[in-house]
């Protein structure tokens, strides 16, 4: 049949039109847009007759604020815009429409058609959501968040406040509790901070713990706005029956005509990490720290790269008082950097912190533990090994299988093994940690309060975990001789971990009048440069038996060196 022939009766065709959901119209190109013409299905997307609508504006309608910004020319000449449409009950459903101009007898008139596109526009602007705001939070996205910087940097620069936030301690909540948890305790502080969000505040998640702050304020106006995000993060907070606290450590920076982004982003960067590192909480970014700030960043991707290779192990002997034989002997790791030579856990440790390396430090250490593990004191008995472990390598999923197997393949055999756990690090963590401390100690494996006394735990209370050793802080045992509240302090600590039936072993036991004295109070154990400093393993062992230098060729530190010296020593040698 030719197309001559196919002709549609004209109620047919209006027919078809009502029926299609689709509105045709005509308008004036100026304002107010008087609509001219309309037809279709203008009773269904409308609730209006055609002749309710003609003579009477487009935004008689139609949202103008939609239809204005949402314009797009597309390349036939057509224009495209989306908008609300209004019904004449009171609701809205979303039209696109299709114009162009033509020309009606001399004057110039918009025609078009409105299709309804409610399903599509939904997923378009949950699609939008998405890319805008992150999905946890319901925070500004990365993405989004950059772009407003930006925004606000080109327009306002010196009102322009830029910050980094990372949460304390959300590692352990994630290995503690699950990510389930933690993805609970990141969406509560979405929840805290969003609620102090408004045209100066923005606030976004950055990915994993970290979130961005942006202010739009001068340095003054800025500091007490950070604050309080800070407050509101660090107060405890209650999931699914749990209490936990976690604190936020900020770095910010200020922007200036000439400032990128990407800068402001990497300032901040820096100045969190100072923040995180020195437990701060808020860091302003200082351009007289950003050399170190990109000398640590660039070494803590030096030690990701190539911890295995480069990390170093030492070891110092620890002697009994009475008899003056080595006990054991206690494993420090060193950094043996190709350009700088040795450098001391006081250098690179917070660069390991710093990069998220600690478990993988902890689990290298416990294998260079293990190839020393045949050493043996002069009688021919093994010698026993001590190693440092943070609370993050003891909740490893890897270490307490590993220290198992070690057990059971014989490389260490029972009470050879210590492991030394910081008083300070177990402060936070001593009841989630004591089922892995039972077993540890079931599998033969000693358990060392190492720093005591720079916590805030007691001996009677720890006498429910089942350490066997406790050691002395330095910053004590130093002043024994001279200090009558160190000398206190240790005596009674002393006194204390002997009722109990642990080992007391005194750090820092610098000269011969403070090993004297410790063991005139029947301390155990000491460990220090008046018996040995940390050397190499092959420095200590001749024909497989650990030695240690005679006591008369150890330098004698003794105890009026001025403070400044022996804290030189300390860094140099410890």
């Amino acid at each position: 049949m030719s197309s001559e022939h196919l002709m549609f009766p004209d109620a047919l065709l209006r027919q078809l039109l009502e029926d299609s959901g689709c509105v045709i119209y005509s308008h004036d190109i100026e304002p107010p847009y008087t609509i001219r013409y309309a037809g279709g299905s203008t009773q269904a997307v409308l609730g209006l007759r055609p002749d309710q609508l003609i003579g009477r504006p487009v935004s008689h309608v139609v949202n103008m604020g939609d239809w204005l910004a949402n314009r797009t020319y597309a390349g036939n000449g057509a224009l495209i815009s989306d908008a609300r449409a209004r019904h004449f009950s009171g609701s809205t459903s979303w039209v696109r429409c299709h114009s162009r101009v033509l020309d009606d007898d001399g004057v110039g008139r918009m025609v078009g058609i409105a299709v309804v596109i409610d399903e599509l526009k939904l997923r378009e602007l949950e699609l939008a959501k998405r890319v805008r705001e992150d999905a946890l939070t319901g925070l500004l996205s990365r993405e989004s968040f950059l772009e407003e910087a930006r925004q606000t940097l080109d327009r306002v620069p010196e009102r322009t406040a830029l910050g980094i936030m990372d949460l304390d301690g959300f590692k352990r909540i994630n290995d503690t509790l699950g990510h389930p948890f933690g993805d609970a305790v990141l969406q509560e502080v979405g929840v805290r901070v969003a609620a102090l969000c408004n045209d100066q505040l923005k606030m976004a998640r950055l990915g994993g713990d970290e979130f961005g702050l942006l202010v739009e304020a001068d340095e003054a106006q800025a500091a007490p706005i950070i604050d309080a995000v800070a407050k509101v993060v660090g107060d405890e907070m209650e999931i699914g029956g749990v209490h936990v606290r976690t604190r936020g450590s900020i770095g910010w920076t200020m922007g200036a005509p000439g400032l990128t982004t990407p800068e402001l982003m990497r300032q901040a960067d820096v100045a969190m990490y100072e923040a995180k590192r020195n437990r701060l909480g808020r860091q302003r970014y200082s351009p007289n720290g950003d050399r170190p700030g990109k000398e640590s960043l660039d070494r803590v991707a030096r030690l990701a790269r190539s911890l295995e290779r480069e990390l170093i192990m030492w070891f110092q002997p620890l002697v009994d008082l009475d008899s003056g034989k080595v006990v054991a002997v206690e494993a420090l790791a060193r950094w043996g950097h190709p350009e700088r030579g040795v450098r001391s856990p006081a250098e690179f440790l917070p660069l390991i912190d710093q990069g998220g390396l600690r478990t993988r430090f902890d689990l290298w250490a416990l294998e260079a533990v293990a190839e020393a593990s045949d050493l043996c004191a002069p009688s021919g008995e093994r010698i026993r090994l001590a190693m440092n472990i943070s609370v993050d390598g003891l909740r490893s999923p890897q270490f307490l299988p590993r220290v198992r197997q070690l057990r059971q393949e014989g490389v260490f055999v029972a009470d050879q093994f210590t492991i030394e756990l910081s008083e300070k690090d177990l402060a936070e963590d001593l009841a989630r940690l004591a089922p892995t401390l039972h077993e540890l100690r079931a599998l033969g494996v000693g358990l060392s309060l190492d720093d005591f006394g720079t916590g805030h735990s007691s001996l009677i209370r720890l006498r429910q975990l089942p350490f066997t050793e406790v050691k002395i802080d330095r910053s004590f045992v130093a002043g024994i001789v001279l200090d009558h509240t160190d000398h206190t302090i240790v005596r009674t600590t002393v006194d204390l971990g002997s009722s109990l039936g642990l080992t007391v072993v005194a750090e820092g036991v610098e000269n011969m009048d403070i090993a004297e004295m410790l063991a005139d109070m029947r301390c155990h154990i000491g460990q220090g440069f008046r018996f040995a400093m940390p050397a190499p393993l092959d420095s200590l062992v001749r024909d497989g038996h650990v030695i240690r230098r005679p006591l008369d060729s150890v330098p004698q530190v003794r105890a009026d060196v001025p403070d400044e010296l022996l804290t030189r020593l300390r860094e140099v040698l410890g």
